[in-house]
């Protein structure tokens, strides 16, 4: 649970180099990285601090910004709450966090850790609201992966709640990503969205750009989508569901989907 939690919040800081050892940093508009002991964000207007010297950085002057977690303790609380499981004080703390650390690298970590608390909770439709702040993928390569797991959230409570043609919309920068799992989850929800939509065929396909273009470390997409694929062809009375079938029980012999068949 610990590790899960810190990779889900914190990753941002891993990725742009450690949670603690990087100073706070400004990508100017000439992409020049400038370091500084401490940076605060006032509605887009950054006041930036080096020992005496103070420098004040307005929207059109910096890119983006990145502040470590141990500058950002309404962040750091979240993280705590999380951890003991306390999503509406999660919740009830976003008010807090986004608008001081959301230009400084944080903006994804922390839109994420709150639509989870929310969705914990039940609220899908404020869940939603919260994800729906991710208007385009962030500069900073920090959040990519937050940004991500993001998206893919939206999507999966946009097909919950029958938002078919705004999952499709949230899956479209699925395929941007570097982790092949986020690649074909958005393949398998495709599917998913074609087969409550009566499109088997379409459902078919999705499913089986999974099922063909994974390999068999993938042990989570891809035997859901082999599964699906057996399923419908089946159904179809269709001979092929004996190839995936056998794809199936030859790779994942230990699945659940394989026991289901």
């Amino acid at each position: 649970m610990r590790k899960a939690t810190i990779t889900l919040f914190l990753a941002a800081s891993v990725a742009a180099g450690g949670l603690f050892a990087q100073k706070p940093f400004v990508m100017t508009a000439a992409n020049k990285k400038q370091t500084y002991d401490k940076i605060t964000d006032n509605n887009g207007i950054l006041t930036a601090k080096a020992g005496p010297i103070v420098r004040k950085l307005k929207p059109s002057q910096y890119k983006y910004a990145w502040i470590p977690l141990n500058q950002a303790p309404e962040l750091a609380k979240m993280v705590r709450a999380y951890n003991a499981k306390k999503y509406a004080e999660v919740a009830s703390l976003f008010k807090q966090a986004y608008p001081k650390y959301h230009r400084l690298g944080w903006q994804c970590p922390i839109i994420l850790v709150t639509a989870k608390a929310l969705n914990n909770l039940g609220k899908k439709s404020a869940a939603i609201a919260k994800l729906e702040l991710v208007k385009k993928m962030p500069l900073n390569s920090s959040e990519f992966k937050d940004y991500f797991k993001a998206k893919r959230l939206l999507a999966e409570l946009y097909v919950q709640t029958g938002k078919f043609d705004k999952a499709k919309s949230a899956l479209k920068d699925l395929g941007r990503s570097s982790d092949d799992s986020i690649v074909a989850f958005a393949n398998n929800i495709r599917g998913d969205i074609y087969l409550k939509e009566g499109k088997t065929k379409d459902a078919v396909i999705e499913y089986a750009k999974t099922a063909l273009l994974f390999g068999k470390n993938n042990r989570k997409e891809r035997p859901q989508a082999l599964s699906k694929i057996v399923e419908l062809l089946r159904k179809e009375k269709n001979n092929k569901s004996t190839n995936f079938e056998k794809m199936l029980r030859s790779d994942y012999p230990d699945s659940p989907e394989t026991k289901n068949l």
